[in-house]
């Protein structure tokens, strides 16, 4: 389900177990039902990817005048298909 698609993941953990983990809470009817999901889901998470989220960070990407065509996206991640510099070159 979320496995196949790279977009879902970013700065998480996959796998069958993370999936069927992400299935089960979008099934999930009730408050609880949400909440008894989130917690397996966290505790997968510490197992998988232990970490200290200490709050948001600010972010800025810097580019030259010439560089077009870079698209940021979360966590300081750019995609570069559509990049060029003008003049070419270096």
């Amino acid at each position: 389900m979320f496995l196949r698609d790279p977009d879902l993941t970013v700065g998480m953990a996959t796998g069958a177990e993370t999936d069927a983990l992400l299935g089960d809470l979008k099934r999930a009817e009730t408050p609880d039902e949400r909440a008894a999901v989130l917690d397996e889901v966290r505790a997968r998470w510490n197992d998988q990817v232990p970490a200290l989220v200490h709050g948001p960070t600010g972010e800025v990407l810097v580019w030259s005048d010439r560089i077009h065509g870079v698209t940021d996206t979360a966590n300081s991640m750019v995609l570069l298909d559509d990049a060029r510099i003008d003049g070419g070159g270096r």
